[in-house]
């Protein structure tokens, strides 16, 4: 058992600690870009570190202090400071001048009635010779980045938890900012929480103290900047274990041995990402498997990546998303899409990435098995999106329309993305000259950004006689282009051919024989993906389902990703069966991931839109407030409980 402060190394040996970066002009995007879900004013006077000071205080469910600013003026002549903040009481603004150790309280005004997507900017007073500005804030029922769960609703049941999800631009609503993904910041926090319970934060811990209040408090550092989104900050009750000499695994004390056993893969995933993409700048790489309420496989938060509890099949078999946490470390943390627009800069390099860290570890085979699912998610979300439907570019124009990110995000940046770099690898010459490309890739914008523009010239100054048709790639909507010719997989093969003959002529085919011990969940999920297409086309026979989960014992499965696909399956069945809907709404009460419980209620709406209306009600307040949101726009219902 283990109470060390989060993220806290042991033992020296062995252990990177953060890298030097640049300074302030290399932290912030070029001039050239803006932010359309911003109301800061980053291109005139920038945050560059940021110090937190915060109480955490469960019975009123709020987080309570102050946040300072250290400031980079790029304009000469600035005159105020905008931040941009989203349910938030602003209580007091203060502002210090260089060389003085003292603030004294400058005017300030919040933006009302705020914007309804991105909240009110907060204008602070500021002369030139302020060097920093502080805020003195609360939070409200209404933030968005934080989930209060009572200890009911955690494993251990005696204790409340408290966890934030700060991507894409709910930031804001846990502190003041200029929440934006091309402004970089270092930060320093003092955490302040009721003993017994432990704080980690997205950053490597310095110290802890108990005081003598009946709290603890916790003091973190980030010395490596990064954008808002990317602040982390979980309070509950935690215990770890040691995963590697940079890593350990977080969780509830009842869960911490099966997560233990989980994601023992760790490091060796991590050493593969070296080969790849460079060295690790982040010091430490710890996991905190969250309650299921978590919205997400995963949150590549630096120091500190959320994962969700689905992971846990028992086998190791859903450690990817791992593996793609692990990605974003380079692809996405270290070098950031300059704005959202370009979400997929973020997604689409780390899921080239994963595939590779999967490929080089466990083989090929293994790794086309994803990209053949994630192939099927992307055509499942530019059917559902409509093929000239504009999320389904590459870049979203945010600008014409206001835009929530989180309405643009789906498999399209991570799949159409990917499936760019691919084609891109294969113009230029394979994967021995792309992998050495991707590697000066990081190097030139470790640390900073990447827009289209920047990541063309580079492609175009190092591969000049290589022609890519960045329009309609990039631009364009719908399906990729260019998919690159089909590689064979005799597990993807393989897991069609049973779907097909079982289909076919209703009986178990002669190749299924062994599948049910010997078939990775991978290949059982292609073979489920197929009966899905296959249904779209003609209904399966109700025996043939029966025989497939005699075989297979579908219904007792554990697995995350087979349960979804199974559910879904029978619930597009012409008459869903009473079991089928049992256990899609025990499923849905069970967890909250999006991937999962959006779909699912999708389809449960078409099949029986009673039930599906019941089942939200009942488990809506289970969820993240960013699933209640999308969870009520899918089901035509306003996000208000009202």
């Amino acid at each position: 058992m283990s109470t060390t402060p989060a993220n806290a190394s042991t033992s020296s040996a062995g252990v990177a600690g953060p890298r030097q970066h640049p300074g302030p002009a290399n932290v912030v995007a070029p001039g050239h870009i803006s932010e359309p879900t911003s109301q800061s004013n980053f291109q005139k006077v920038a945050t560059t570190h940021l110090s937190f000071d915060f109480n955490v205080d469960f019975i009123q469910k709020v987080v309570s202090g102050t946040v300072t600013f250290t400031l980079h003026k790029r304009e000469e002549h600035v005159d105020e400071l905008v931040v941009d903040t989203r349910d938030l009481l602003i209580h007091e603004c203060f502002a210090r001048s260089s060389g003085l150790d003292s603030f004294n309280i400058t005017e300030h005004s919040l933006q009302d009635p705020p914007h309804p997507i991105f909240g009110g900017a907060l204008r602070i007073k500021i002369d030139k010779k302020t060097s920093h500005v502080k805020v003195k804030f609360e939070t409200t029922a209404s933030s968005s980045a934080l989930q209060w769960l009572s200890p009911a609703q955690t494993a251990g049941k005696c204790h409340p938890y408290l966890f934030t999800q700060c991507q894409a631009i709910h930031a804001r609503s846990f502190f003041p900012c200029q929440d934006a993904p091309g402004v970089k910041a270092t930060y320093d926090a003092r955490i302040t929480v009721p003993s017994p319970l432990v704080a980690l934060m997205s950053a490597v811990s310095t110290s802890s103290a108990k005081t003598s209040h009946g709290l603890t408090t916790y003091h973190f550092k980030q010395q490596v900047p990064m954008p808002s989104y990317l602040v982390a900050l979980a309070v509950g009750d935690l215990e770890s274990r040691e995963l590697g000499p940079r890593s350990r695994v977080w969780s509830e004390p009842s869960m911490v041995e099966l997560a233990h056993y989980e994601f023992a893969d760790t490091e060796k995933f991590l050493t593969t990402a070296e080969q790849l993409a460079g060295d690790y700048v982040w010091g430490r790489y710890d996991l905190l498997l969250l309650p299921p309420s978590f919205p997400y496989g995963g949150m590549e938060n630096p120091c500190l990546v959320f994962l969700t509890p689905t992971l846990l099949a028992g086998d190791r078999s859903l450690v990817n998303v791992v593996a793609h946490e692990i990605a974003h470390s380079w692809f996405g943390n270290l070098v950031t899409n300059a704005t959202w627009e370009d979400f997929w800069m973020n997604e689409g390099f780390t899921v080239f990435a994963e595939r590779r860290i999967i490929a080089k570890l466990y083989g090929e085979q293994r790794a086309g098995l994803k990209a053949e699912l994630g192939h099927r998610d992307l055509e499942e979300s530019v059917k559902g999106y409509g093929k000239d439907h504009p999320f389904t570019c590459l870049h979203v124009d945010m600008r014409a329309n206001p835009v929530d990110p989180d309405d643009s995000f789906s498999s399209v940046p991570y799949e159409k993305g990917c499936a760019f770099l691919e084609h891109i690898e294969r113009l230029v010459g394979g994967p021995t000259v792309f992998e050495a490309f991707l590697k000066e890739y990081v190097v030139k914008f470790r640390f900073g950004f990447v827009d289209v523009q920047s990541f063309r010239a580079l492609v175009e100054e190092k591969f000049p006689n290589v022609k890519i048709d960045w329009q309609t790639w990039v631009y364009s909507p719908g399906m990729p282009p260019d998919m690159g010719p089909a590689q064979e997989n005799v597990l993807v093969a393989l897991a069609e051919k049973v779907a097909d003959v079982w289909a076919s002529t209703g009986k178990m085919p002669a190749e299924a024989a062994g599948a049910n011990t010997s078939w990775s969940s991978d290949q059982v999920c292609v073979m489920l993906q197929k009966l899905l297409e296959i249904q779209e086309k003609k209904s399966l026979s109700e025996h043939v389902l029966q025989d497939i989960d005699a075989f297979f014992n579908f219904s007792d499965s554990r697995n995350s990703e087979i349960r979804f696909k199974w559910d879904s399956l029978g619930l597009r069945m012409p008459k869903p069966t009473e079991a089928c809907y049992a256990d899609t709404v025990e499923f849905l009460g069970e967890q909250g991931r999006m991937k999962f419980v959006r779909p699912l209620y999708k389809s449960l709406f078409k099949a029986n839109k009673q039930l599906a209306l019941d089942t939200f009600a009942k488990n809506r307040d289970n969820y993240h407030s960013i699933a209640q949101k999308m969870i009520a726009k899918d089901l035509g219902l306003s996000d208000s409980k009202a």
